[in-house]
């Protein structure tokens, strides 16, 4: 009897140390820093995703898009942030689901990025040469917005936009910040 206690014991306490370091594993700390703009990209829907850098990517010149956001996280344009996160490996994701869940712990930092800084973003694209899909929403004459609804201040290049648009083309936009949920479009460029 007493050989029955100690392995059921020994038992108990392997069980607790494997859903224990499960759940560790899970879930663990991490640094991740977002862009000050986001990017055109598709995932259910098109849609402007917010862009990250995690860890030892931090730096270089590659972003990743974030499907799902940040849990708790409120983003503004024209700022970069670094933030101190927990990230949850998400063992059976929905269908089409993410399996990493970003939770907001802190905000490290969060600093301005100046007027002049500029930056490119997709604005349309065509897949296989036949499927043409925009980014955007709006006419040369009312203006044009992301998908998000970040506006676009387009001054003279409204009516190229517009044409290139019309004609299909892939575009990429060059833009400065001009207000917080405003960008100029300073430059159009085909893909």
């Amino acid at each position: 009897m007493k050989f029955c206690k100690q392995h059921t014991s020994i038992l108990f306490i392997l069980i607790v140390i494997i859903f224990s370091c499960t759940d560790a594993d899970n879930n663990i700390e991490t640094i991740l820093e977002v862009n000050h703009f986001k990017q055109s990209g598709t995932s259910l829907f098109n849609f402007q995703f917010i862009q990250i850098q995690e860890e030892n990517e931090i730096g270089n010149e590659d972003w990743s898009l974030l499907f799902d956001g940040i849990v708790g996280f409120d983003y503004k344009l024209g700022f970069f942030y670094k933030l101190k996160v927990k990230k949850n490996f998400i063992e059976n994701p929905p269908a089409d689901g993410s399996t990493i869940e970003y939770r907001l712990i802190e905000i490290v930092s969060q600093t301005k990025v100046s007027s002049d800084t500029q930056f490119e973003i997709l604005l349309s694209r065509t897949f296989d040469n036949t499927h043409f899909e925009s980014f955007l929403t709006g006419n040369a004459q009312e203006g044009f917005d992301f998908l998000d609804q970040t506006e676009i201040n387009c001054n003279d290049l409204c009516e190229s936009l517009a044409k290139k648009l019309s004609d299909k083309e892939e575009v990429i936009g060059v833009f400065n910040h001009e207000s917080d949920n405003v960008l100029k479009l300073i430059e159009i460029k085909n893909n």
